[in-house]
């Protein structure tokens, strides 16, 4: 699928103007500099949307279980899996999208994939964004949040404003784990080393990362960087 297909797909889901939690996409929702980060999960909700790798849910289950907090975000949360874990986990789950037809699978009634039938029951809040550099929620609005396989699809004049967003509005003794890929391909416009991941996220928040969960590289087989931050 070339750019131009991408770009009617992506108008195509947005004329749908699906009803979910959180505002509404402003106008230049469409604008060139973000049809990349659209793009890639309008495409993968084609396929019936993007879903959660069992690996990811592994780690992602295992992390909350050593994280002490209660409000969880997850900046990125496709189809909801992820929510569904951190309730099953006792957390009080939010998730952000920037696909309104991906973020309205909370909200439909009529569910195509009965192993989503939890996510439907539940009805978890989902916030339609305007991408992972604006967030619609108040600082220090949670102590729990993720940020997984998103910022290798975000524009690289955009992932410096998206580390600040997700350092926003997590609170004082917050947790923070982002997930990365590291696999050159086309649609990954933002690929970077642990060192130069390191350097990003000093500077636009003061604290080093650690990277967690390298012994599963050899699992996923392929690189990839989990890296874990506490807001002092």
């Amino acid at each position: 699928m070339n750019r131009a297909q991408v770009n009617e797909l992506i108008a195509a889901r947005v004329a749908e103007r699906p009803q979910v939690a959180g505002r509404a996409p402003p106008e230049d929702h469409l604008e060139v500099r973000r049809t990349h980060e659209q793009g890639i999960y309008s495409l993968a909700y084609q396929d019936g949307g993007y879903r959660m790798k069992l690996w990811r849910k592994e780690i992602l289950r295992d992390w909350l279980n050593q994280t002490q907090g209660d409000q969880y975000l997850d900046v990125g949360c496709g189809r909801g899996e992820s929510l569904v874990i951190a309730d099953t986990e006792g957390f009080d789950a939010t998730g952000g999208e920037v696909v309104p037809a991906l973020a309205n699978l909370c909200a439909w009634t009529e569910d195509p994939d009965p192993a989503l039938g939890t996510l439907r029951e539940h009805g978890y809040p989902v916030h339609l964004l305007d991408g992972a550099h604006s967030l619609p929620f108040d600082r220090a609005r949670f102590n729990v949040v993720t940020c997984l396989d998103v910022l290798e699809h975000v524009l690289e004049e955009d992932i410096l404003p998206a580390l600040r967003e997700i350092w926003r509005v997590t609170s004082a003794e917050g947790h923070i784990l982002l997930g990365v890929s590291q696999k050159p391909q086309d649609l990954h416009p933002t690929i970077y080393s642990d060192g130069e991941w390191t350097d990003l996220i000093v500077e636009a928040t003061g604290v080093a990362p650690v990277f967690v969960y390298s012994n599963w590289t050899p699992k996923i087989k392929k690189p990839y960087a989990w890296m874990q931050l506490v807001k002092l």
